[in-house]
């Protein structure tokens, strides 16, 4: 028969053991450490919610002079790979990617990051309530002279309950949410209208804007990939792009595009159909 000594005992040890546990979970690191790359420095930072979804981030830091490439990199840049190797916990995840700088150069027109970025990378989670290990592959191009492929893999941990991060935050996730592009809430649109050009047999997608914009870049189309062919000019009142089809017999008019416009104290994202 066990005493009632026993008894206390246990209960005493499994108490500690559920205050162990309980600790662990609440004092999970912010950040993981960095972990160096050529000419660059990686780490996962964690967390912020934003618009009913938990954040983390990909923070990439690199040495002076270096850059590495936007999701659509351009005419000869090095496009990355970002995934998290999947988990029963995780039910989805989406990479949120901040407006690029534009580099035009005797390469061509490359879309890049320079010194450091936090490309953030939203998660809907299962809320069970559990610590979670995960894993992020992480695959980006290092440029300066030349361009050097990385490949690299972060383990980090977070807690599978979204309400345990509400209460705090991270400054360097919250600063680079506000900065991602988005979609103009008055609906003015820049765009004001398309042309289709053939010139010596080179397809021309020809923008005339209703303003002057700083620059634009074509982020997104289903059936075609665009090609910057303008000199760098301080502003434009029309933007010209070549362009190819992705799966052959597609036709070109009617074809939706996002578009990234820059002004002069904004950058907004723009969808417009080609005429």
């Amino acid at each position: 028969m066990i005493s009632k000594n026993s008894i206390h005992n246990i209960c005493f040890i499994l108490i500690i053991i559920l205050l162990v546990i309980i600790n662990k979970i609440n004092s999970i690191p912010e950040n993981t450490k960095w972990q160096a790359n050529h000419s660059s420095d990686l780490r996962v930072i964690s967390a912020e919610v934003f618009e009913g979804r938990l954040i983390i981030g990909l923070n990439i830091r690199l040495d002076d002079g270096s850059y590495t490439y936007w999701k659509n990199p351009g005419d000869s840049g090095v496009e990355p790979f970002i995934q998290i190797i999947p988990n029963p916990e995780i039910i989805q995840y989406n990479i949120k990617w901040p407006a690029p700088l534009i580099i035009k150069n005797h390469y061509g027109t490359n879309y890049a990051y320079k010194d450091e970025v936090v490309i953030p990378i939203e998660l809907e989670l299962t809320n069970k309530g559990n610590l979670l290990n995960l894993d992020l592959n992480v695959e980006y191009g290092v440029c300066k002279e030349i361009c050097i492929p990385v490949k690299d893999r972060i383990e980090f941990k977070i807690i599978n309950d979204i309400e345990k991060y509400r209460s705090s935050s991270n400054k360097l996730l919250k600063n680079v949410l506000s900065d991602i592009p988005k979609y103009r809430l008055d609906d003015e649109k820049v765009i004001l209208r398309t042309k289709l050009l053939n010139v010596n047999g080179t397809r021309i997608l020809s923008i005339k804007f209703s303003e002057r914009v700083k620059s634009i870049i074509i982020d997104q189309s289903d059936n075609f990939q665009f090609f910057d062919i303008e000199n760098l000019m301080a502003y434009y009142e029309e933007y010209e792009f070549t362009f190819r089809e992705i799966y052959k017999g597609k036709e070109i008019k009617g074809e939706k595009v996002s578009a990234l416009i820059f002004l002069e104290n904004e950058y907004f994202l723009e969808d417009f159909m080609i005429e």
